[in-house]
């Protein structure tokens, strides 16, 4: 064979070899390669730790890389103000986060989430009731019924009565009346002691929800729609315990604590009253001010009767905004936070509020805190049935409602708390974006 042939035939073969290792390459970058998802994402409370490690384990779940632009907020209030700010010139976070208090308000700039990527059915298997539902819309689309998800609880809390079991023992705190009962036996031992802090003065933290409790259990579950007995009926429960003619104790030293800037959490640590209403999360605060952790016990918030059943519940969702311009990547998002694989690495970062995946009957011995003998059956009872109270706009009803129970005069209370629900109707009607002030409204 000339020289020339021999060399003609080794280009072929190495022109050849090179389209075969081209070949090879470019499948093998095919199997390797991960699809990209990109969003941005506010939240309420959530570390950038943890949502690291929710890209992470999104990756190692789905096989998509998840790049996360992330904001937190450690303030409800300054959260939802920027949030606000950025809706009105229709942009904003891709998902973020709202409260149930106020989810009718923005229900209009969210998008709900195909059942393509969330089922229905599934959906109500995987999350508690009122979630199960709460959270499901139904729109008629060829003229027949479509369920689909609106968005995907977080977590969730609900009031509960945490005591000093040293003296309690043997009580039974499942009513209110029973509860009194317990007071009255205190006092006939020890009249100095203050049993139980709930009452009027700025000193009870999160007596808005407390009162909003009551008027749940007037079955009264919005501001906005208000019945004038209930309210009544559930003032007159609440401000029973702060009557100076009571048997609680609570006035004697109300203005004093008032004066010093101190709380309930001042007053249960250092033993001077034994009862306190607070959500789970009272724990961080109890176990800051030294209380004793071999003391602590708690129940789910008292019944006003042996029949109710029903407990406020506060709970934060993840939505789309419906300005995204990643809606596919949000909706898988979400899709992946509402699988078990999902909840059982995230309510691990938050053990001090209650998972609102149905996989919570199987963590019912889960305690709140290392520190503290308190699970999460010790605030869950069967039959509870769960209840948002819609506030509409929570800052101002947060707000307004403490100050609104100082008074002594309940007619001068109910009258106030009217005129608040009709402030706050206007506002969420003609300037929904706009929490500070309309000159239209009633102040």
């Amino acid at each position: 064979m000339n020289k020339n042939k021999i060399i003609f035939l080794a280009a072929i073969w190495i022109v050849l070899l090179l389209i075969f290792i081209i070949f090879i390459l470019m499948r093998m970058e095919r199997t390797t390669t991960v699809s990209q998802d990109s969003l941005t994402i506010w939240t309420v409370w959530h570390s950038p730790e943890q949502f690291k490690s929710v890209s992470e384990q999104y990756a190692l779940d789905t096989g998509r890389v998840l790049g996360i632009e992330h904001k937190d907020f450690e303030s409800y209030s300054d959260y939802k103000e920027a949030l606000l700010l950025e809706l009105a010139i229709d942009d904003g976070p891709d998902i973020f986060m709202l409260n149930n208090s106020e989810r009718i308000l923005l229900s209009e700039r969210i998008s709900g989430i195909l059942p393509e990527y969330i089922a229905p059915e599934d959906f109500r298997k995987s999350f508690l009731s009122p979630f199960s539902e709460e959270l499901i819309d139904t729109e008629k689309v060829d003229g027949k019924n479509i369920d689909y998800v609106l968005w995907v609880p977080a977590w969730f809390e609900t009031l509960g009565l945490f005591y000093d079991r040293r003296s309690f023992v043997g009580q039974d705190l499942e009513t209110w009346a029973w509860v009194g009962e317990a007071i009255e036996d205190i006092k006939d031992k020890n009249s100095s002691i203050t049993p139980l802090w709930i009452g009027h003065w700025s000193s009870v933290l999160y007596s808005w929800d407390i009162f909003a409790q009551f008027l749940i259990n007037n079955n009264t579950r919005s501001l906005i729609w208000m019945d004038p007995s209930a309210v009544k009926r559930a003032l007159w429960t609440y401000k029973f315990y702060s009557d100076s003619d009571g048997e609680n104790n609570y006035a004697a030293i109300s203005k004093e604590l008032e004066e010093n800037a101190m709380n309930n959490i001042s007053l249960f640590s250092s033993w001077d009253i034994k009862m306190l209403v607070w959500f789970p999360s009272i724990l961080a605060e109890i176990k800051k001010s030294g209380f004793s952790k071999n003391f602590l016990s708690a129940e789910p918030f008292p019944k006003t009767s042996t029949t109710d059943n029903k407990l406020i519940v506060n709970y934060n969702f993840f939505v789309i905004n419906e300005e995204s311009d990643e809606y596919d990547a949000a909706s898988r998002f979400l899709a992946y936070l509402s699988s078990q694989q999902w909840a059982e690495t995230y309510y691990d970062n938050f053990t001090q509020r209650l998972p609102a995946h149905s996989l919570i009957t199987q963590k019912l011995n889960q305690k709140f805190d290392p520190d503290f003998n308190i699970s999460y059956k010790d605030v869950l009872k069967d039959q509870i049935e769960f209840v948002s109270f819609d506030k509409w706009i929570v800052r101002e009803f947060d707000e307004k409602i403490p100050s609104i129970l100082n008074l002594e005069d309940q007619r001068d209370a109910e009258k106030l708390i009217f005129r608040l629900s009709d402030s706050i109707n206007c506002k969420q009607n003609t300037y929904m974006w706009d929490t500070a002030s309309n000159p239209n409204c009633k102040k």
